[in-house]
C-alpha cells in the first residue's frame, strides 16, 4: 500500500510518494521556490507498524481540518491537514493511498522536439495523468 502527500498552496503544488518501509522515519522538503516561502521546510513523518504520521518539529504545525495535531492522526486516504510554518503562508496537504502499486517511471527523448506538449491524450510528447486531475494537453512549449 502507498501513500502519497499531495501539497498545494496558491503558488504552487508538489507530490510526495512516501516509501513503502515499515518502522522507519522519512523526511520531506517544502521548497520554499515551489510555495513562495522565505525558506524551505523539513517535514518529517514516521512510519510504526506500517501507519504512518506527522513528526513534531519546533518551526512548523501541521493540524488535520478538525483540529487534532498531525503527529496524534494515522494517515488515511483523503485526509486534508493543514501545514502552517513561521510565514503567513499555509499549505494544503491530501493524503492520497494506493492499492496498487505505481507505474514505472518512463524516459522521454525530447532532444529533438520542435515543441513539447504534456497532457492525458496520447498525441501529447508525454503522456501524464493523476487521478484524472491533468487535461487532454495540460501545457506545450516550442523548442529552439
Amino acid at each position: 500500500m502507498r501513500y502519497t502527500v499531495m501539497a498545494y498552496a496558491a503558488d504552487g503544488y508538489q507530490e510526495f510518494i512516501l516509501p513503502e518501509i515499515l518502522d522507519a522515519d522519512y523526511d520531506f522538503i517544502l521548497d520554499r521556490h515551489i510555495f513562495g516561502l522565505r525558506q524551505s521546510y523539513v517535514v518529517s513523518m514516521e512510519n510504526m507498524d506500517g501507519i504512518w504520521r506527522f513528526c513534531p518539529r519546533g518551526y512548523y504545525d501541521i493540524r488535520s481540518y478538525d483540529g487534532k495535531a498531525g503527529t496524534d492522526v494515522p494517515l488515511e486516504n483523503g485526509m486534508v491537514f493543514e501545514f502552517r510554518g513561521m510565514e503567513s503562508v499555509r499549505i494544503s496537504m491530501v493524503i492520497f493511498r494506493s492499492e496498487r502499486a505505481y507505474p514505472f517511471y518512463r524516459k522521454y527523448r525530447l532532444d529533438h522536439a520542435r515543441q513539447i506538449t504534456i497532457g492525458k491524450e496520447s498525441h501529447n510528447s508525454i503522456v501524464y495523468d493523476f487521478q484524472g486531475l491533468v487535461s487532454r494537453q495540460a501545457c506545450g512549449a516550442v523548442c529552439l
